[in-house]
């Protein structure tokens, strides 16, 4: 179980980091074709968040910091994309994740 976890936090955090990065490209104006991946990658790396966190608390670990970042990036869709509302929640939750992940570890 302790490998599992460990795998489904790393992918999460790999695609969490895509995801940001992709983010900005959009909002530069870079990538404006790109934002259905973008979408994909919110998906993925909230599923994956979430199912990380079941695992955490299924095995007794530190969980609590994983489930915030996993309510901020459910926060997410109320928040307009291009505003600052956005990318504020949007780096808030991937430092709680950052944070949870270190903690689950």
């Amino acid at each position: 179980m302790e490998a599992l976890l460990r795998v489904l936090l790393l992918l999460a955090g790999v695609l969490l980091a895509w995801l940001m990065l992709l983010g900005l490209r959009l909002q530069l104006g870079a990538a404006p074709r790109r934002r259905w991946l973008h979408h994909l990658l919110f998906f993925v790396v909230s599923a994956l968040s979430v199912v990380a966190t079941a695992v955490c608390a299924l095995t007794g670990r530190r969980f609590a910091v994983l489930a915030c970042a996993c309510l901020l990036l459910l926060l997410m869709p109320l928040t307009r994309p291009g505003r600052s509302a956005h990318w504020q929640l949007a780096l808030a939750a991937s430092v709680t994740f950052v944070l949870g992940a270190g903690l689950a570890w």
